[in-house]
């Protein structure tokens, strides 16, 4: 789906791998802690499809839930 959304919205199917990362959210969490390891303090999380879904995912990934 990801795929599909940088190909038809964007017309840039590499910018899911430039731009952003698709990710289980055990995966994402992973992908997080090393970004805040290399120093990062801020990261925007954008939910393309099943929005109300991928935001408990997201709070789930984070520590809010």
């Amino acid at each position: 789906m990801r795929l599909r959304w940088f190909t038809d919205v964007y017309h840039n199917p590499a910018m899911l791998g430039a731009n952003g990362f698709a990710a289980t959210p055990e995966q994402a969490r992973e992908y997080l802690e090393e970004l805040r390891d290399l120093g990062c303090t801020g990261v925007l999380l954008n939910t393309v499809t099943r929005y109300e879904e991928q935001a408990e995912a997201r709070a789930e990934v984070v520590g809010l839930k």
